[in-house]
């Protein structure tokens, strides 16, 4: 059976007039590798600024292990960072996505959603 490390239900999120975010849905169990991808302007930038305080969710609810969390702030967004990466793709313009060096330097991996990283 799949444990479910995080679920979003019905998360929404508005930015002066223009709804960023209207009832996503999203369920992510332990173990899984997770990428978002979509077209500019779809909120794949809004669910992680959300998901790291960065930016309060007008409406929704956010679950962190079966617990419902509430993330206002980027403080209290550190019980997901723990297991959430989040790789702003702008800062690494010189990125190869898929391969083991970025930007010239060895790429610094952790283990899988969940997961605590090996030491």
């Amino acid at each position: 059976m799949k444990t479910e490390l995080l679920r979003i239900e019905r998360l929404a999120k508005s930015f002066v007039g223009v709804e960023a975010l209207y009832n996503v849905n999203l369920n992510i169990f332990k173990g899984e590798i997770l990428g978002l991808l979509g077209l500019n302007g779809s909120g794949k930038s809004a669910v992680v600024e959300v998901l790291g305080g960065i930016h309060p969710k007008d409406r929704g609810r956010i679950f962190w292990n079966e617990q419902e969390v509430n993330i206002t702030t980027p403080t209290d967004a550190t019980t997901l960072r723990d297991s959430l990466y989040f790789a702003n793709l702008k800062a690494r313009a010189k990125s190869l996505v898929g391969r083991e060096r970025v930007s010239g330097q060895p790429c610094k991996t952790s283990a899988p959603l969940g997961q605590p990283a090996p030491s």
